[in-house]
């Protein structure tokens, strides 16, 4: 039972496989954004961003998606925020998700 818990534990951290690069739209917003199909219709979209997402004072609302930022962070005036407590970011559906996969170092 030990090795399955640490083997399911693993798999919740891996990248999804995306539906849609959102990069050039969602890396430096310029208006606010509404993601996903809604929640009626239980088909979750996986979006990436590669980068940082800048959110600059406008709403990204999540419907039904799973947005991953990846090599990168979300941040807000310049500042890194808090993902799940900003009032920049709606989390509209219970399958609404935003993830972080930061920067990785390298040689």
């Amino acid at each position: 039972m030990k090795y399955i818990f640490i083997f399911i534990s693993f798999l919740s951290f891996a990248q999804l496989s995306n539906d849609w690069d959102a990069t050039e739209i969602l890396c430096d917003m310029e208006k606010s954004w509404s993601v996903g199909n809604g929640c009626l219709e239980e088909h979750n979209k996986v979006v990436n961003v590669y980068g940082v997402l800048r959110l600059n004072n406008y709403t990204l609302e999540i419907m039904d998606a799973t947005i991953q930022v990846i090599d990168g962070w979300v941040e807000n005036d310049g500042q890194r925020i808090d993902i799940l407590n900003s009032d920049c970011i709606i989390y509209k559906c219970s399958t609404s998700e935003l993830v972080e996969y930061l920067p990785t170092l390298s040689n």
